[in-house]
């Protein structure tokens, strides 16, 4: 389990350059309907592919903002290709769960001063709250990656 979203990792491939752009393209939609509930095109990711670079999302058919953004180099190498990708939060989303932690962590601060002059269980309700924004974010975003991280393997490797 990563403790920050976002991850670096590569992938090997014995497909050369063009394989892997023409595999990936294959997989990629680039026209998306508005209303993603009306898609039905049975492609795995949505965005763009150009030149070596690739920038795509996996297709959900439920709302989860913390679905990463993958980003992705194709480099030949002498057995086929290298991969090197990288999966992140959107920067909106990164940004306001930064912002929101950061004051949930400020407010927890002061109910920790005041719950150790005084104990009381209701001082502890911020320090929950900053946990549970933790693990809203990070658990998401690592299920969602697991997930993209074995469809790029199955694309790219078989």
């Amino acid at each position: 389990m990563l403790y920050v979203p976002f991850e670096n990792f590569e992938i090997e491939s014995t497909l050369s350059p063009d394989e892997v752009k023409e595999r990936i393209a294959n997989h990629i939609e680039t026209n998306m309907p508005l209303f993603k509930l009306f898609y039905s095109g049975g492609k795995e990711f949505k965005g763009k592919i150009r030149d070596d670079h690739f920038l795509i999302s996996r297709i959900i058919r439920y709302n989860n903002s913390f679905l990463p953004m993958i980003e992705g180099t194709i480099y030949p190498n002498n057995f086929g290709s290298n991969i090197k990708i990288t999966m992140r939060l959107h920067k909106l989303v990164f940004g306001f769960w930064i912002v929101w932690m950061a004051m949930v962590f400020l407010i927890s601060l002061g109910f920790l001063r005041n719950l150790l002059s005084s104990p009381g269980t209701i001082s502890l309700i911020p320090l929950l709250m900053l946990i549970f924004g933790y693990f809203i974010g990070i658990i998401p975003f690592n299920i969602e990656v697991n997930k993209a991280k074995r469809l790029l393997q199955e694309i790219m490797i078989h």
